[in-house]
């Protein structure tokens, strides 16, 4: 066993006490930043699996929920030539309503500057099916629109989607849905 000891010539024994305190706080504040890095390092490597695992779920929770043989995605978008805000959309899968919006200025804006929303995913199970949508909108004037379509899909063991367009018709918007193909 090795004995250490610190004696500084011409100095008590407690000036050199508290020289080897200091020193060996030095010395342990010194290897104290390496410790520091290595865990910010364990840290964001904690936070990126994290993430990943976040991720992970996500795409297993949307496959149990919505399995690609029965998933059906509704997509909206507008594309008129004069503006148009866009109040409320609603849509009916057999005469129930799946899903109801109503929008704010900021999500008019997006939809009139061309963004696609996806309006509604959910499950449909193999077979006929009638599927509605409505719409109300006030025009530049203040006037108020209203439309409707409708459409009868067949659902197969492959993913059903659709997009609801919002289009100019003469004198006010129109709503047409259609089948989107992957």
């Amino acid at each position: 066993m090795t004995k250490w000891s610190l004696h500084l010539p011409g100095r008590s024994p407690a000036v050199s006490l508290a020289a080897l305190c200091c020193l060996s706080f030095a010395a342990a504040s010194h290897g104290e930043p390496a410790t520091r890095q290595s865990l910010d390092q364990e840290v964001e490597q904690l936070k990126e699996d994290v993430l990943s695992l976040d991720r992970d779920m996500t795409t297993f929770d949307r496959e149990l929920r919505h399995p690609s043989q029965a998933r059906f995605a509704v997509f909206l978008a507008v594309d008129v030539e004069r503006r148009v805000n866009i109040e409320e959309v609603s849509l009916w899968v057999d005469q129930t309503v799946v899903s109801l919006s109503r929008y704010n200025p900021a999500q008019q804006y997006a939809l009139g500057q061309g963004g696609v929303q996806r309006f509604h995913l959910g499950n449909l199970s193999r077979g006929r099916h009638a599927v509605q949508a409505r719409f109300k909108a006030k025009g530049p004037g203040g006037q108020t629109w209203e439309g409707e379509a409708s459409i009868s899909v067949l659902k197969h063991s492959n993913p059903t989607l659709l997009i609801l367009q919002i289009v100019n018709a003469g004198s006010q918007p129109q709503l047409r849905i259609a089948e989107w193909a992957l």
